[in-house]
């Protein structure tokens, strides 16, 4: 009879627990996550607040110049004490303006909400319009104007250049030169326009009966002067040999008289 065989299991069982602490060792082992390691958000800003000023009432302002210059006037109110003005801007379709006020506020602004009124001047384009009836539209509120006359610019004179016109004269008379009585002076009196405005000739033709006398003027164009009549008297000597006999009326630049030659 065969003896049974003892298996000694204490050296086989420290074997064991020896290879799995070993393969244990060999494995990587969890760590938390580095603060720098974790996917980071940017907070996205918010916005600023678009919108448009609320518009209570236009007045149009004519200036009185040439070519003319007209502004408008406007009156309103802001929603809050953070809300400005961000632009203004205007187009125009035939005969009506456009005209826009956008405002903008800062979105991490924080105000009393209470209406803030404003004031602003706008000028139109109105240089080059032709004459007629014009519509303005301000954020809704509309107004209008009229041009009388064409707003085209007159071009700026030469410097140099003369305004060449005709003296107003207001009385012409006919009188015998003293000591001499082969010729008479026709006295003309009037106004010039202004103080820049000077006789520059006088001439005179006759045909028939009628002696046309005209004074001419002369202005420099680029010369600033008072808008002020400035009143004139010339006298023009004309000899009695050169007249037919008889009446002879005179016209001075639009003034008549009569005198007789014998």
């Amino acid at each position: 009879m065969i003896a049974p065989q003892r298996i000694w299991v204490g050296p086989l069982l420290a074997a064991w627990v020896l290879a799995a602490a070993a393969c244990s060792a060999a494995l990587p082992t969890a760590r938390p996550p580095a603060a720098q390691d974790l996917p980071t958000h940017t907070p996205i800003p918010p916005k600023d607040t678009s919108g448009q000023a609320h518009v209570d009432s236009i007045e149009m302002l004519i200036l009185e110049s040439f070519p003319v210059q007209i502004r408008a006037l406007v009156r309103g109110s802001l929603s809050d004490g953070c809300t400005t003005i961000d632009q203004i801007t205007q187009t125009r379709d035939g005969n009506a303006f456009q005209v826009t006020i956008s405002t903008v506020r800062k979105a991490t602004a924080v105000c009393t909400q209470a209406l803030v009124p404003f004031e602003e001047t706008i000028p139109l384009q109105v240089v080059g319009l032709k004459a007629g009836d014009y519509t303005v539209a301000i954020n809704g509120v509309v107004a209008t104007f009229r041009l009388d006359v064409d707003n085209i610019a007159k071009p700026q004179p030469e410097p140099g250049q003369m305004i060449v016109g005709e003296a107003t004269v207001s009385s012409v008379a006919v009188w015998p030169v003293p000591g001499d009585a082969l010729a008479v002076n026709v006295v003309v009196s009037g106004d010039l326009p202004d103080g820049c405005t000077q006789i520059a000739r006088v001439t005179h033709t006759l045909a028939g009966q009628e002696l046309d006398i005209i004074v001419v003027t002369e202005r420099p164009a680029d010369l600033m002067c008072t808008q002020v009549l400035v009143p004139f008297e010339q006298a023009i000597r004309i000899e009695a040999a050169a007249l037919p006999t008889g009446t002879i009326t005179v016209i001075a630049n639009g003034a008549t008289t009569t005198f007789e030659l014998p």
